[in-house]
């Protein structure tokens, strides 16, 4: 009996180890590890190769005085044989872990477009984080020199 009763305490001892150990949010992502993609520029570069270019924003907190502090924002932009291999580049090079949840715009050019934009929208459509909200433009430059170009935005409007 005395056996017994030592792998009971060692299973139900185990057991409270496992819980004590493996409690808290070890998966979680901290919202400053985060660079929310709000825009996303699709291009074929002469070589054949695909651009993906990118704005994301990284999220801030509020100030002292309650107003929102500076938001960063970062343009990046890679390619590669593919769509997912462009993408798969981008998060080499992306100094944050891009989120694709808030991308409002997927902006094509239209040397790319004029290939067919059926495997870009098939792509996009499979992945979790994008969502059928998105509009889809067609630039007649490149969408690399549509997301580069300087925002003239005034800090605080009407003044």
């Amino acid at each position: 009996m005395v056996g017994y009763e030592k792998k009971i305490f060692y299973a139900v001892n185990n057991n409270y180890t496992n819980l004590i150990i493996n409690t808290g949010c070890w998966g979680r992502t901290e919202l400053s590890d985060l660079g929310l993609v709000t825009a996303t520029g699709i291009d074929l570069e002469p070589d054949g190769n695909i651009r993906i270019t990118v704005i994301s924003i990284t999220p801030t907190g509020f100030g002292a005085k309650g107003e929102p502090e500076k938001s960063n924002s970062w343009i990046g932009t890679a390619t590669g044989k593919t769509l997912a291999d462009a993408k798969n580049n981008l998060n080499e090079t992306a100094t944050k872990n891009l989120a694709w949840f808030h991308n409002r715009f997927i902006i094509i050019g239209e040397n790319f477009a004029k290939h067919g934009i059926g495997d870009i929208i098939d792509h996009l459509s499979r992945g979790r984080q994008f969502r059928y909200e998105n509009k889809v433009l067609i630039t007649p430059t490149t969408a690399y020199d549509m997301l580069t170009i300087p925002a003239d935005v005034e800090k605080k409007p009407g003044s």
